[in-house]
This record gives C-alpha cells, sequence and structure tokens, in this order.
C-alpha cells in the first residue's frame, strides 16, 4: 500500500458504506441488496475505492478499511 492514503473521510458517505459492507465480508450482490443499488454500481463504487486507496484488491482494500475506518465515524 502506498505511504501516504487516503484519509477515510475523503471517501463519499456511499463509498464508505460500500467499503464498510465489504469489510463485513459481503459479496458485490449482497452490497448492492443492501444498499438498493446495481451490482454495476458497487463495481463503479469499489473501482474509485481502489483508485482513492491506492490499492488493486479487495483483500487489500479490507485491510485498508481495518487499519483507517475501524474508529472513524460512520
Amino acid at each position: 500500500m502506498p505511504e501516504e492514503t487516503l484519509h477515510p473521510k475523503d471517501l463519499s458517505a456511499r463509498e464508505q458504506d460500500v467499503i464498510r459492507l465489504l469489510m463485513q465480508g459481503k459479496s458485490n450482490k449482497e452490497i448492492a441488496l443492501a444498499l438498493k443499488i446495481s451490482r454495476k454500481t458497487v463495481e463503479e463504487h469499489l473501482t474509485s475505492i481502489y483508485s482513492k486507496i491506492g490499492v488493486r484488491s479487495r483483500a487489500e482494500a479490507i485491510l485498508w478499511g481495518f487499519a483507517h475506518l475501524r474508529d472513524f465515524p460512520h
């Protein structure tokens, strides 16, 4: 992961919702159902999140979330 990472508040509210559900082990389909959005929209949010936080995989995004969002208010 890059040394300079994004602060959680720099993710949109919806991106924070998506990554929090991702951290719970939810699939894209489950995230879409929970947020009442399409799977395609979930994929677009994940692409944006990965780019913003400087990761390449779901696993890296989850690790970033646990490191940066655990104590960050929702």
